[in-house]
């Protein structure tokens, strides 16, 4: 057995780990002889790759044989099987190929919607020479394999894990046209179809290091998993502080899983999966992209990844500023690389931290020379520590052989749940007189434990402290100089960084914090929640994206525009401004109304800049909801120009379209009292001029009439006006520690396709009444399921 497939510094373990990617194709359930197939159609490129002395086509095609270093990517591709259909030996090959949604049950079409379920051989030939050209082309292009060593098969595997699946797609959409969007997922066996081949590559690639002596499984998982989350981002007084709390839970989480990914590869993260997470995308391009090569070489692998997954470049900027990796994870890990997988993901969250810290103090210092000893004492003893945790780390070790499996759950059975428990129990003896009785040709591998491992994790995690203990911090009547005896306002936990009311002041004109300049008082920050309140600021994010993400400075600029998040006052006035854009849209405004709304409008711009000039107000401008970005495109597109006056009222922040904003305003600044009463008569006519301007929409609202079987304005005429309420919703993911642990997944007999669960039933009672077992491709499906929510379902919500 080659030993340097268990070593991440070896060129023989990314070969491997490639071999893996490839031993079954995508189009595995629809031809013959599936592993000279995958052999045929392997990227040319990578065919002459060694593990050792074999080659990677070898491999492939040989990859049921059981002998030398074969036998370890059989064994893997067997402990990966055997964890996701323990049971697919026992039911009968359907007539025709199908899939099963792995949460509930569904055979896709079930429900009413039409899908494809076969392809001719002439088709899938063509779709799997597509894919080869696509992934081959993507080697060649940006020179992967310029050398053989190391880091040269490392961004090769990377590369193909990220655009292997996309590269499948993207093939069926060219062969079958309009009919790809019916296409079945492919099913990695159509006798248990409930995850698809790519789960199942991704499954071996991640166990073949951990099966380098070919009979034994030399694997642990690793659960990860950062504490207070919740109290960190609810301490927070404004919209724009939830998304930055967030934002920088995802941050970090991705801080941590970086530096395994970089010794195991993404595929050893089996939660949250990493595939198509903008961070991960960022580190893979990094990864193929030498020293010495130009800043344009990072734009042509985004635009190559984009393109083979069918993505703008403007869809991948939006997804960018969403929080999409939690603060918890499970990795498969060799044995012997637990310690070092442990080291990472804890030295990873710490020193993306002091990275961030280090941006926020640099730029506050370039700002406000920030040169006071006590103000430098106290942001290094309040931005030591990161503002999460405990991190817990634990781990688990896998039975090696078959044989261990029963011992193994006897030995662990008080920290595993009782209904896993006797399900796994069940299940593993079953089978075991199933293979007794020559029913079965394989017996049960040791991954067939996974639940009960990661079950086994979660109690031990349990029995950590929870508690997150913040340094105790002197009170503010002891601190020297402290003109503020107050703690910061928005966790109520730390100091303020500053004690002196000047420096806040100084923060206020920069719009960084609110202040009240005829109390004389105003928003008092510790250091962590002034990163919090730094973050929605656009040179902040293009500092955070550039340094601690990877981003060439010119994408991060693009990319920093969207972030932050859109305030209460943007929301409360998104119903008047959509009303507003919806009318020019769709030309439901007559084109002397829509000159008068312009005039009216620039009349307003006009006041409002000049209020704001007069009073110091440096920011009228903040991002919108996607929904008002999308309309102020649209508008752009059609009026260009000869619409500016409005699309400027589109861009205002909420605030600054309800008169009594003025009006607040003027007691907070610092002003004179002539300058208040000049300003009061601005904020008069502002008023005046707003109001003109809601009642020339109200009108035309009145008499909109949508065309025949058109969607009518979802909004009630005299309702309109830019200081109507709203609501936040709050919804809770009450049963997705059940979900995650696989308590609450279908039963087996779901597993198997329609026609043939009679016939499962009858012929193994014992086993169509137990419930499907947690596996790496039931996590998957759960990741994906809350990226999609992530990145679907919630932005929705929002706009709409």
């Amino acid at each position: 057995m080659c030993g340097t497939i268990r070593h991440p510094d070896a060129s023989d373990f990314w070969s491997m780990k490639i071999a893996a990617l490839f031993h079954d194709p995508p189009l595995k359930p629809w031809v013959k002889q599936h592993q000279d197939f995958a052999a045929k159609y392997l990227p040319n490129p990578v065919k002459n790759l060694k593990v050792g002395d074999v080659k990677v086509e070898e491999l492939v095609r040989r990859h049921h044989d059981a002998k030398g270093l074969v036998k370890a990517l059989a064994f893997a591709d067997w402990c990966s099987s055997s964890v996701e259909r323990p049971i697919a030996e026992l039911v009968r090959s359907p007539k025709e190929v199908g899939f099963i949604h792995p949460l509930s049950g569904l055979e896709l079409g079930e429900t009413g919607v039409s899908v494809m379920h076969s392809m001719s051989e002439l088709q899938a030939r063509d779709i799997a020479e597509r894919m080869m050209n696509t992934l081959s082309e993507c080697i060649k292009r940006f020179n992967l394999l310029g050398k053989v060593d190391v880091e040269h098969v490392k961004a090769t595997y990377l590369m193909l894990w990220r655009c292997l699946e996309g590269a499948w797609w993207k093939a069926v959409s060219e062969v079958l046209e309009d009919e790809a969007k019916k296409l079945i997922p492919p099913p990695a066996d159509t006798r248990t179809p409930t995850h698809t081949v790519f789960d199942h590559v991704e499954s071996t690639s991640a166990l073949a290091p951990c099966s380098s002596s070919g009979d034994a499984l030399n694997a642990a998982l690793v659960s990860f998993d950062v504490g207070g989350i919740q109290p960190f981002i609810s301490a927070s007084r404004k919209t724009s502080d939830l998304w930055a709390a967030s934002w920088l839970v995802s941050l970090l989480g991705w801080g941590a899983l970086r530096r395994v990914c970089e010794v195991l590869g993404p595929d050893a993260v089996v939660f949250p999966y990493l595939k198509g997470i903008p961070f991960a995308d960022v580190w893979i391009i990094r990864k193929t992209i030498r020293s010495s090569e130009s800043k344009a070489k990072f734009s042509d692998v985004l635009k190559y990844i984009l393109e083979v997954e069918g993505l703008s470049e403007e869809e991948w900027y939006e997804k960018f500023m969403l929080s999409l990796i939690p603060p918890t994870a499970a990795l498969i890990v060799p044995k012997h690389l637990v310690d070092e997988v442990k080291r990472c993901l804890i030295e990873g969250l710490e020193e993306c931290w002091r990275n961030l810290v280090s941006i926020a103090w640099k730029y506050l210092n370039e700002k406000f020379e920030c040169s006071v000893a006590e103000v430098r004492e106290r942001w290094g003893r309040q931005t030591k520590e990161p503002p999460i945790g405990p991190v817990r780390v634990v781990h688990t070790e896998f039975p090696e052989k078959s044989e261990e499996i029963e011992n193994f759950l006897k030995e662990h059975g008080w920290l595993i749940p009782k209904k896993l428990y006797e399900t796994l129990e069940k299940l593993v003896q079953k089978l075991w007189e199933l293979k007794k009785n020559g029913e079965l040709r394989y017996p049960s591998r040791p991954s067939i434990v996974y639940g009960a491992i990661f079950a086994i994790n979660a109690a031990k995690m349990a029995s950590l402290t929870r508690e997150f203990e913040v340094p105790i911090e002197p009170s503010p009547l002891e601190e020297r100089g402290a003109e503020i005896k107050e703690r910061c306002n928005m966790c109520g936990v730390r100091n303020p960084l500053f004690l002196r009311k000047e420096e806040w002041r100084r923060l206020a004109e920069e719009d960084i914090i609110e202040w009240d300049y005829r109390h004389d008082r105003g928003e008092y920050l510790c250091s962590i929640c002034l990163i919090k309140r730094l973050l929605s600021r656009k040179k902040i994010i293009e500092k955070v994206l550039e340094e601690i993400v990877g981003l060439p400075r010119n994408i991060a600029g693009n990319v920093a525009k969207r972030g932050g998040f859109p305030s209460t006052s943007d929301f409360a006035a998104a119903l008047f401004k959509h009303t507003l854009a919806e009318l020019i849209v769709e030309c439901r405004i007559s084109q002397t109304e829509l000159e008068e709304l312009n005039k009216k409008a620039q009349k307003l711009v006009n006041k409002i800049r000049e209020f704001a000039g007069k009073s110091g107000i440096r920011t009228l401008v903040s991002r919108q909801p996607p929904m008002i970005e999308r309309d102020i495109k649209e508008i752009e597109r059609r009026y260009g120009k000869s619409a500016e006056p409005l699309l400027a009222l589109l861009r205002f922040m909420g605030e600054f379209l309800d008169p009594d904003t003025y009006y607040r305003l003027l007691q907070r600044r610092r002003l004179s009292e002539d300058e208040k009463r000049a300003l009061r008569n601005t904020a008069k006519r502002i008023g005046k001029d707003l109001k003109e301007i809601v009642e020339v929409v109200k009108k035309c609202v009145r008499r909109y009439r949508p065309k025949e079987g058109g969607t009518p304005l979802r909004i009630k005429p005299l309702s309109i006006g830019v200081s109507d309420t709203f609501a936040i919703v709050s919804s809770d993911g009450d049963y997705m520690g059940e979900w995650i642990q696989g308590l609450r997944l279908p039963p087996l007999k779901l597993s198997v396709p329609p026609s043939l669960r009679d016939d499962f039933e009858y012929r193994y009672q014992s086993l169509s009444g137990m419930h499907k077992i947690l596996s790496p491709a039931t996590h998957i499906a759960i990741s994906r399921s809350l990226l999609w929510y992530a990145k679907e379902v919630v932005p929705r919500v929002v706009e709409e």
